[in-house]
């Protein structure tokens, strides 16, 4: 989709942070401060006048058997937050559902890769029921959920997760990846440990077995992580943190994608995210280091 306008990215502003080692003592969630079992924000009424977060331990924290017999590299939620995904060093994934009594129920578990998992994410539901598991055997793999009645009396419904594409262009562990914003189409990024960011597309959502390589980004040393700019009237544009935290754009007029900017770090980054588009006029990403350093960078927009 070609935008009318086309932003640039100026002015980077930067934030750091020193995130301190543990001391033995469990963090107050939000930010809060802790009292007993409970964890309050300090932050007062929000915009809309609502009361403070609070985290009740006994009522409101369940802990979960995860079944999982090594690390768990990943967790995360479906678009609505009722489904939640999990992904080991154990080769395995792992589904849960929210029931209607608030727990959470494991629901589907498989073998994904044949070594470690090392990251999931779940595509938008207006493309089906769709997850993209990565490993260090070097694979993405795209899943689909399929449905079917069963064979007894009660006819009741199953459902299975069945691999429809593997995406084997890496050349090293698959570190992690991450769907487009939906308004762009079918697309997932897949970052390597070998340095590359490619870029995959399911033209036809019909056929979810082909997802032809549209683009390889600009190489770096290796890539760790990397997350989308979500924003409906900014070009196709993510951020990739590795040896480099790069943002890289698609430009419309010459087909392909470019390096647009390096953002200035200390040393190799772990995570990186980059904050929704909530219709300000600049742009908020937030990297972690292993230096310890927490950095908030401010990108100005100028039409």
């Amino acid at each position: 989709r070609e935008h009318t306008s086309s932003p640039v990215l100026t002015e980077v502003s930067e934030t750091m942070f020193s995130i301190p080692p543990a001391s033995g003592a469990t963090p107050p969630a939000f930010g809060g401060t802790s009292r007993g079992g409970e964890a309050t924000s300090t932050t007062g009424n929000n915009a809309n006048g609502g009361s403070p977060m609070v985290l009740t331990g006994e009522s409101s924290t369940q802990v979960i058997d995860s079944m999982h017999s090594d690390y768990i590299f990943k967790v995360a939620f479906d678009t609505y937050g009722r489904r939640m995904a999990t992904c080991s060093a154990d080769r395995f994934v792992r589904l849960w559902d929210l029931q209607d009594t608030g727990e959470w129920a494991l629901v589907g578990q498989w073998q994904a890769h044949r070594g470690a998992v090392t990251s999931l994410a779940f595509a938008h539901p207006e493309f089906g029921h769709l997850l993209a598991t990565c490993g260090s055997d070097h694979d993405a793999i795209i899943w689909e959920e399929r449905t079917s009645h069963g064979a007894g009396p009660t006819n009741s419904l199953s459902s299975r997760w069945t691999a429809c594409a593997s995406l084997t262009d890496a050349r090293r562990a698959v570190t992690c990846l991450e769907f487009a914003p939906r308004h762009w189409g079918l697309k997932l990024a897949v970052g390597s440990a070998d340095g590359s960011v490619r870029i995959y597309e399911a033209v036809d959502i019909m056929n979810l077995a082909q997802w032809p390589l549209a683009a390889t980004l600009p190489s770096q040393n290796h890539i760790s992580s990397l997350s989308w700019c979500t924003g409906r009237f900014e070009p196709l544009t993510l951020v990739a943190g590795g040896s480099h935290l790069v943002i890289y754009r698609y430009i419309e007029s010459a087909r392909a994608w470019k390096s647009l900017m390096e953002l200035p770090t200390s040393s190799d980054v772990l995570d990186v995210a980059w904050a929704p588009n909530v219709g300000r006029r600049f742009h908020y990403i937030a990297a972690t280091s292993d230096d310890g350093q927490l950095r908030v960078y401010k990108l100005s927009r100028k039409i």
